[in-house]
Formats: C-alpha cells, structure tokens, sequence
C-alpha cells in the first residue's frame, strides 16, 4: 500500500536534503514524496532535482504563502491511499512509516494515527518531548482531550487515510497552517490511533514558519474550538473553560512581550468565559504595575 507524504517548503535549501534523507531511509519504502515548492527563490529545486530519486516530485508552484493551499493542492496530487506530511527541516526516524502503518492495519477502528515528537536545536540534543510516555499505544475517541490540550497538534506525526482526509475537507484554507483545526476535526469523526514512541524530531531554528507570528496560531485554536461549540460538537461548560485558559495564555504571551493593553484585553475575554474567576482580575493588577 503506497503512502504519500506532502512536503511543502519554501527557501530550506539549508535543511531539505537531511529531511529528505531521513525519508528515503525508511524501513517502509512503498511511499511517494511530493515537495510542493512555494516559491522558493534558493537552491532547493537543485538540491533535491540532483537527488535522482524517481519515488520524488518536486511540484513548482510559485508563490502562495498559504501553507494550508500547498498542502491541499500536495494531497490532489497523491497517489496513495495514505497521507503523511512533513515539513521541510524536521526529521524522521527510519522505522517512521513502517511502525504507523503496521499499527493502522491493526487497528481497522482507526482513522488516523498520530505520534510522540521531541525538539530538537542546532546541538541535535532532544529536548521539551510532547508527551512523558515514550511507548505504548491508545486506541479511541480522543476529541475532548484534544480540545484540552493533551493530544499533540503536529501535522509531522499524522498518517491518515486519504479517503477519511477528504471526507472532513482537508486543510482549511482561511487559515496558513490549519493544522490544529484539521486534527481536530478527525478526533471529532474518527478514533485516534495515538503512538508515544518519538516519530518525528522537530527541529528549532530562528526561521521556523510556525514560530513567526504566534498570534495567529492562538487565532486559529480560539476560533476552531468556538466553532466546535457553536456546532455542539463540543460541550459549551467545557469549551468556555478551554477558551478561558487559552485567553490566560494568550495574555501572559502578550505581557512578556511588554503589550499591556493586548494583555488586558485578552485576560477581560478570559473573565468573559468564566465570571467567577478572581484570575483575571489579578492577572490585570500584576500586568498595569510590572
């Protein structure tokens, strides 16, 4: 069964041929890798062109910016009946594929799989795992848990059947990454086959894409899990708890980076999902006298 792995990418002719290493050293080799280029303006094309691999498509598409349309237009070029994605400077072990679709096989319930992941800087130490456990697998409806935080967001660790992909409507577009939003809604209408071994090394660097503006990751969480309310997908005492700690955070981002007002008006929506909170309230004393 061939998997397809969507990788999109843009100016990472620094990284790209390390993590395109690490996939053709899978243990599983049925697979197909399609690099969405987003108009890269380096030696990316060059560097992978010279690969010679026959299993990889470099697809050209200029400049969009929307990483979530990359990702969308990778899918209707995949030929497998198993989607995967990775970004561009991550890396994978080499039983990566081989571990996840042999669990998938055993688990026909599942819709999707997702793994553990561990970051990794420019002395290749692991380091801030997402999960403790590091093995060992579960099996069931992880949507809530999803919703609260406990299930890892990582589009890099996610296979899923392509026929499920489609049929909640792939990445949405109104956002760039849309990933949080897209694993939500598999949790939502498939069980999760979630796997604690470390699948995916993420690595940190001062131009990661999803670190360049955090506002709009918080955007995407806050409104994905209001709409999940709205539609009662997601219980309205439980979802006003999440969308209250999630303002907290939000606040606390914004106080560290010296933007009071922003501060304070994100712990005022806070208090707005939970109204007998004194949190709030102190959270606003602290940030006007820091």
């Amino acid at each position: 069964m061939k998997i397809s792995i969507i990788m999109p990418t843009y100016n990472r002719a620094n990284y790209i041929i390390e993590t395109v290493q690490s996939i053709q050293n899978q243990t599983y080799t049925n697979w197909e890798l399609l690099i969405m280029d987003d108009g890269s303006e380096d030696e990316t094309e060059v560097l992978v062109r010279e690969l010679g691999d026959s299993r990889i498509q470099f697809i050209k598409l200029g400049r969009l910016g929307i990483n979530s349309k990359v990702k969308n237009i990778g899918v209707k070029h995949a030929s497998g009946e198993l989607l995967a994605f990775m970004d561009s400077d991550d890396l994978w072990p080499p039983g990566k594929l081989e571990t996840q679709y042999n669990l998938l096989l055993q688990y026909p319930d599942a819709g999707f799989s997702l793994t553990n992941v561990y970051n990794f800087g420019d002395d290749r130490v692991p380091f801030e795992y997402y999960y403790t456990q590091r093995e060992g697998h579960f099996c069931g409806n992880a949507f809530i848990d999803f919703c609260e935080g406990q299930i890892s967001p990582f589009i890099q660790t996610l296979m899923v059947w392509k026929k499920n992909f489609i049929e909640i409507g792939g990445f949405d577009e109104r956002y760039n990454f849309s990933d949080y939003t897209l694993i939500g809604k598999l949790c939502y209408a498939y069980h999760l086959l979630l796997l604690y071994d470390v699948l995916l090394y993420r690595r940190i660097h001062n131009s990661n894409d999803n670190s360049s503006d955090w506002t709009k990751a918080y955007k995407e969480n806050f409104e994905t899990l209001q709409s999940f309310i709205d539609s009662k997908m997601l219980p309205h005492a439980i979802g006003n708890q999440i969308l209250f700690k999630i303002n907290i955070n939000m606040a606390q981002q914004y106080a560290a980076n010296r933007q009071k007002r922003k501060a304070i008006s994100r712990l005022l929506t806070a208090w707005h999902y939970a109204p007998a909170s004194i949190i709030p309230f102190k959270k606003i004393i602290k940030t006007i006298l820091s």
